[in-house]
């Protein structure tokens, strides 16, 4: 990492979101506005890096930090906004799958492809 990692993202996984815009389009009210986001994965960067390291430990990979490269600068932001998704689970929709099940399952499918 070239930072602290102290970044806040939030991670939704890309079938979760796809059945969310379903939902908004099929059950929706047309003229409203819903957040599409899973309020339970907003983690940091370096907290989604050890996560993952953890998850594929049989890998052997490991976290490393590198000094700045000049002229990069450290997100002065505190991005920890959490998106109420109240209009979604009225519709009957909440995310199901967790960060590590949605990497998991993204490496497994590249895994597939390389052989």
């Amino acid at each position: 990492m070239k930072s602290s990692g102290n970044a806040v993202r939030s991670f939704l996984y890309v079938r979760d979101a796809t059945i969310a815009f379903f939902k908004i389009l099929i059950d929706g009210k047309d003229g409203e506005a819903y957040n599409v986001s899973n309020p339970e994965q907003n983690i940091s960067i370096k907290e989604l890096a050890e996560r993952l390291v953890k998850e594929f430990s049989e890998r052997n990979i490991a976290i490393q930090y590198e000094k700045k490269d000049r002229g990069y600068e450290e997100n002065k932001y505190d991005n920890k906004i959490i998106y109420s998704i109240n209009k979604l689970q009225a519709l009957n929709w909440s995310p199901t799958i967790s960060i590590e099940e949605g990497f998991r399952r993204t490496v497994e499918s590249f895994d597939k492809e390389l052989k």
